[in-house]
């Protein structure tokens, strides 16, 4: 049986960390994996536990990393 998960989208608006909802701020603050875009506030990423998994998003992908479209 495989795992069952949950994705969030959560964003904080136009790059200004204290915009984002109460509920996003509590689905950052329970992630196990953080996809961040480039830009992503540090505040916000500062939300996210140390433990979980972070991927970096890159509109310049390069070989080794996830493209942001």
């Amino acid at each position: 049986m495989v795992p069952q998960g949950r994705v969030c989208l959560v964003s904080a608006g136009p790059g200004a960390h204290d915009l984002i909802t109460v509920r996003g701020r509590e689905r950052l603050r329970s992630a196990e994996v953080l996809l961040c875009p480039e830009g992503i506030s540090p505040e916000l990423i500062a939300e996210v536990p140390p433990t979980a998994e972070r991927i970096c998003l890159s509109a310049t992908a390069g070989p080794t990393s996830a493209e942001q479209k």
